[in-house]
């Protein structure tokens, strides 16, 4: 089998997520059984949203031997497809046969086996699976106006409403085995990751700027950094508006509807979201900062 790949799942996520949660969409009977299929079958996805399967030796292996097996079966390849694949997981540290379905996913879509196209693919499955969790928030922060069991003024809204909220409170309250949160811990550590400064050498500098081509989003190409800069756009919203949950559960306000509060949790998790608040103002700035100077004309 050649370079043929199904669409990678979390553009297809986000398609989904942006149509059932439409007001067009809400009216049809099926919308709120689709809906509830749909967060459960990506549950896990969200929880660990952006964990990408790293470059892996096995993995390189196979590919150089023009041999491996991919979600869609077993794919033989060319040296050229070997010479991408190995490239385009050198770039962004991803396993070796899942580069290879990226480059299996801009055949399919562009006609050719393109490594711009294909890291275009990757850069919008991050993208989409952020934005996803973060429809899904501003769902419910819009539609939550009525009683106490979450339920909207408006009857188009009041299951798909009530599913979302039972599914967000299971993603912000799901806890490790260290019985840690899970969900907003991490988003805040995938913001602090690019708000690290570093000492780029030119070979990452260039790196940064290598441009990548989005075809889901008008074919917008760009650079590597742009996209960085817009995946963190979508997690800092992420996080203020799961922060924003959290506080509607913890403190009943005045016409707002604040769902049962998990028996799990306590004053102290209430805390440790409303003060990282605090932290993830600083976080953005820093971002704000730091793309700036990277962003400023050089002379």
């Amino acid at each position: 089998r050649g370079m043929t790949s199904q669409v990678l799942t979390y553009r297809s996520l986000v398609r989904e997520i942006r149509r059932l949660l439409s007001k067009g969409s809400l009216e049809e009977p099926q919308a709120a059984a689709d809906l509830r299929s749909l967060l459960q079958q990506f549950r896990l996805d969200f929880l660990n949203a952006l964990d990408f399967p790293p470059a892996n030796p096995e993995a390189r292996r196979q590919v150089s031997e023009k041999d491996v097996f991919t979600s869609q079966g077993k794919t033989v390849l060319s040296e050229a497809d070997v010479k991408k694949a190995i490239a385009l997981s050198d770039q962004f540290d991803l396993n070796e046969a899942y580069c290879v379905e990226l480059l299996q996913t801009s055949y399919l879509e562009t006609g050719r086996v393109s490594l711009e196209a294909a890291s275009g693919i990757y850069v919008e499955e991050r993208l989409s699976i952020i934005e996803s969790l973060f429809r899904l928030f501003e769902f419910q922060i819009m539609y939550m106006k009525g009683d106490a069991s979450g339920r909207s003024a408006s009857s188009i809204h009041s299951e798909a409403l009530n599913d979302v909220v039972t599914f967000t409170q299971s993603l912000l309250y799901e806890t490790g085995p260290d019985g840690k949160l899970i969900l907003l811990p991490r988003l805040i550590s995938l913001m602090s990751n690019h708000c690290k400064p570093t000492t780029e050498s030119t070979a990452s500098s260039d790196a940064a700027n290598v441009q990548l081509v989005a075809y889901q989003h008008g074919s917008v190409v760009g650079s590597r950094r742009h996209f960085v800069h817009k995946e963190q756009t979508w997690l800092a919203r992420c996080f203020l508006y799961g922060t924003l949950i959290l506080n509607q559960l913890s403190f009943r306000k005045e016409g707002m509807a604040v769902p049962s509060t998990p028996a799990s949790a306590s004053s102290s998790e209430f805390s440790f979201h409303c003060d990282n608040v605090d932290s993830a103002l600083q976080l953005l700035r820093a971002k704000a900062k730091a793309y700036a100077k990277t962003s400023a004309p050089r002379d």
